[in-house]
């Protein structure tokens, strides 16, 4: 889960995930999406890359997986975070705004009502996973099943 993206080789990873897995066995992961958000954020938590559909098809092209799932999710809070990392390219006053403040990430997680909103929005979004692939998000879920 949102571990790749924070490895310079990602193809060497794919290739020790089928090492270590039994045939038959499930990858299943997430990953930060759309390169063109790529901001001051994603470097300041030791991002490489985000990922489009078609990285990870390339990424897993050579491989001795099969794809069973490939979505975007996160669609329902895509649009103030694209436009927020957008924003802090245009500068000043919106200059911070894609910096990444690991204190507000840790005082806003015990919030009740954020937590509740949250989960409602992720629960909903589970459920149109589960029936067919969203077209657009900030992130991406992969299931790849080792041949």
């Amino acid at each position: 889960m949102d571990v790749i993206e924070h490895i310079k080789d990602d193809k060497k990873v794919i290739e020790e995930m089928h090492r270590v897995l039994k045939p038959g066995g499930l990858l299943l992961m997430t990953l930060p999406a759309l390169p063109f958000i790529y901001s001051k954020h994603d470097s300041e938590q030791g991002h490489y890359k985000r990922y489009t559909k078609n990285d990870i098809k390339k990424l897993f092209k050579k491989s001795r997986f099969v794809e069973k799932k490939l979505t975007y999710f996160n669609i329902f809070l895509s649009s103030p975070i694209v436009l927020i990392r957008l924003l802090s390219r245009v500068g000043w006053p919106f200059t911070g705004l894609a910096s990444f403040d690991s204190k507000v990430n840790y005082s806003i997680h015990n919030k009740k009502i954020i937590n509740l909103l949250l989960t409602k929005i992720f629960s909903f979004e589970s459920i149109l996973i589960n029936n067919f692939n969203l077209p657009f998000g900030i992130s991406l879920l992969t299931l790849h099943e080792k041949i």
